[in-house]
């Protein structure tokens, strides 16, 4: 009977053994799949950053011709506006110079006026 209980507590520990085996080998298979995830997630995430810091500085260099089209039509417009200030300015010059004609007109018509030829 010890013959058979030696047998049976062999064949139990070669069953445990083998599942042991097995488990850690499931164990060590899914650590793999695991780290092999991270790193296929690590490579996506460093695409993705790549692509969001390419779409960023295409985004930047647009504002930036944007920006500098800006300035250049507030520099055109600053020219236009001194200009036509300058024009007003002449206008407003010339437009004195007719109202002191004009009374000067008007004053030697009065004068004239009163004279019957």
């Amino acid at each position: 009977m010890t013959q058979t209980m030696e047998k049976q507590f062999t064949r139990g520990n070669l069953i445990s053994i083998v599942a042991t085996f097995m488990t850690g080998a499931a164990l060590f298979a899914g650590g793999i799949s695991a780290v092999n995830s991270i790193d296929a997630k690590t490579i996506q995430n460093a695409q993705a950053n790549t692509r969001l810091e390419d779409s960023f500085r295409s985004f930047a260099s647009r504002v930036e011709a944007r920006l500098t089209d800006a300035q250049t039509a507030i520099t055109s417009l600053q020219v236009s506006e001194a200009r036509t200030a300058a024009q007003y300015d002449a206008l407003n010059r010339s437009m004195d110079e007719v109202k002191t004609s004009l009374r000067e007109i008007s004053t030697i018509l009065r004068q004239n006026g009163g004279q019957k030829p």
